[in-house]
């Protein structure tokens, strides 16, 4: 229980919980390959949140922090399946995998200068999705977007929602559907950046 601020280095080697709400200016380093869940709502810590190994759990809605960049590396996973509802991180980057089962990761960048890009594996279900809004920059690789049947979303005024959809990485080329390029709302970066 509690509130926990300027949590920093958390390793886990089986399986922790974290009821309460994390706040400060640090941010979470969680490594080591067992799971972390955390369950308190209202979190607000406003550092970096890093998932090297294992997984960082959204048990209940609100969990993740609106005011965190969440990088998930290759042998780490951010799983917000059992959330229940829509997380808001301030931005995703990383290669490992992030599963929203069937709920909504939301995407809230606060300044103009940020921009984060992620390459990993999304996973989800039909009701599953990627809303974003803020001045700032995400962008996603063609691939990692495979597992996200809901869709994606950019909300605000046209370039405002800077949410990008990178080049495959093979031969072949292929449009997302229903998400045309050039329409204000999300943009295909052939160049790759």
């Amino acid at each position: 229980g509690g509130r926990a601020s300027n949590q920093s280095d958390v390793s886990v080697s089986r399986r922790a919980a974290r009821s309460g709400a994390i706040s400060g200016t640090g941010g979470l380093a969680k490594s080591g390959g067992g799971d972390l869940t955390v369950s308190g709502a209202g979190s607000t810590d406003a550092g970096q949140t890093g998932i090297a190994e294992g997984a960082l759990i959204a048990g209940a809605a609100d969990s993740l922090s609106a005011n965190s960049v969440h990088t998930v590396g290759q042998g780490g996973r951010l799983d917000m399946s059992g959330a229940g509802r829509e997380q808001t991180i301030a931005g995703l980057a990383g290669t490992g995998l992030v599963a929203l089962g069937g709920n909504t990761l939301g995407i809230a960048t606060n300044t103009a200068s940020a921009s984060h890009s992620f390459s990993g594996a999304l996973t989800g279900n039909a009701a599953s999705g990627i809303s974003k809004s803020g001045p700032g920059a995400q962008s996603f690789s063609l691939e990692s977007l495979a597992g996200v049947a809901g869709g994606l979303a950019g909300h605000g005024p046209a370039g405002d929602a800077q949410l990008s959809v990178l080049p495959p990485r093979g031969p072949t080329d292929r449009v997302l559907p229903g998400a045309p390029p050039g329409d204000g709302r999300l943009r295909r970066d052939r160049a790759g950046t």
